[in-house]
């Protein structure tokens, strides 16, 4: 009889060492699967800001594009007003890339090449 409970007991232990190892492999599996999603979770969340950011310096740099072509558009209206201008007085203005000749009634012209403009703030 002592046998049998010896034996008994020696099976249970063994029932509940092989109990224990079952659930801590499921417990640490649970518990880099749980890491692993949080770690997921947390790029996902950063790339999603950092398109964020990304997509608000895209809409500033399409505002600035924008805000540039409207500045052109006004730019060159006031070309063409000062050159209407001046051919009302007899003075005729050529733009040809860099070179802008100016001719007057008498058919005496004058050219001059564009001067490189620095940028605000640079060689000051």
């Amino acid at each position: 009889m002592d046998f049998l409970v010896n034996h008994l007991f020696g099976i249970v232990d063994s029932f509940l060492i092989l109990i224990t190892a079952i659930t801590g492999y499921i417990v640490i599996k649970n518990v880099k699967r749980e890491a692993i999603i949080k770690i997921q979770e947390q790029t996902i969340g950063a790339y999603t800001q950092q398109n964020e950011v990304l997509q608000s310096q895209i809409d500033s740099l399409r505002d600035g594009v924008d805000d540039l072509k409207k500045e052109n558009l006004s730019l060159r209206q006031i070309i063409e007003t000062i050159k209407d201008a001046l051919k009302a007085k007899g003075m005729i203005i050529t733009i040809d890339g860099d070179l802008v000749t100016i001719t007057d009634l008498k058919g005496s012209a004058s050219s001059i090449r564009r001067r490189s403009i620095k940028p605000d703030g640079e060689g000051k």
